[in-house]
């Protein structure tokens, strides 16, 4: 190709991804750079896509149909995603874990910031995370595949799959299988949890962003604690109420098998102890 010909050839592509719509220049790039394909009927209509790793990607979508406007664009820092995000836990074989392995957060929480830095209210961002969460490194990596929005003040994880076994079908076929992606309206039949802030359903949780204190308290060392003044009746009178509310929240999230009975009981003796 002589340099006139580059000349022309890259100033037709750059007029191609000037004139774009965002469709088309997400898939544009797919084909220039090989970006992860995905069978279309396992996502809607994807506005952008962030390729993480080998089996790993972000992608920006246009929201399920009938859902309510998001709070979007949202302005989470990637250091806020990779706290809410690793202190999420999930059920598997009968065991708590992490949902998400430390390696695993500092790989997809970037990607998750800048989707939903350029996401729209009627956008969702979808997840699929493939780790071997701290196995060897010949393990086969499982996937986590998971909706993500934030409404309400509140960051919004719809889980479809918490360990995906997805390697040997793609070791057979020489292809990514299909994929879901936890759904508002099909409940799936993983099990989170995070600092006890209930969801509105087991594989649904919608984390708080708005600083509001955790009901699960830490103990208080009261032996090595100075001896406080006797405080208000206004003072002691919040302190009670406090107290109760999170009496009652420990009493909900027992009720809904979040916690149990072991934790239950522990985390009121140690709420008690503050009266």
């Amino acid at each position: 190709m002589t340099m006139m010909q580059r000349v022309l050839s890259s100033g037709a592509l750059g007029l191609a991804l000037a004139s774009s719509g965002p469709v088309a220049h997400a898939a544009l790039f797919d084909f220039l750079f090989g970006a992860t394909k995905v069978n279309p009927s396992e996502v809607g209509a994807t506005r952008q896509a962030w390729p993480v790793a080998e089996f790993s990607e972000v992608r920006l979508v246009i929201a399920e149909a009938g859902a309510a406007p998001n709070a979007h664009p949202s302005k989470l820092t990637e250091a806020t995603l990779r706290q809410l995000l690793g202190a999420v836990r999930t059920t598997v074989g009968g065991d708590e874990e992490p949902l998400f392995a430390p390696d695993e957060l500092a790989d997809i929480c970037a990607p998750i910031q800048k989707a939903l830095a350029m996401a729209l209210p009627n956008d969702d961002v979808l997840l699929r995370s493939a780790s071997r969460r701290g196995a060897s490194r010949f393990a086969e990596p499982l996937a986590v595949t998971a909706r993500l929005f934030v409404s309400a003040d509140r960051l919004n994880l719809i889980v479809m799959d918490n360990r995906n076994e997805f390697f040997l079908r793609y070791r057979a076929e020489g292809r990514l299988p299909a994929f879901d992606y936890g759904s508002r309206a099909v409940e799936s039949r993983v099990s989170l949890r995070y600092q006890g802030a209930p969801g509105p359903r087991p594989d649904w949780l919608q984390i708080p962003l708005s600083g509001e204190p955790a009901p699960m308290v830490a103990p208080v060392a009261a032996a090595s604690t100075p001896a406080a003044a006797p405080s208000s009746p206004a003072r002691g009178a919040t302190s009670a109420a406090e107290l109760e509310q999170r009496l009652e929240t420990l009493k909900r999230l027992r009720d809904k098998g979040l916690i149990d009975d072991g934790e239950y009981r522990q985390k009121r003796r140690e709420v008690l102890q503050l009266l």
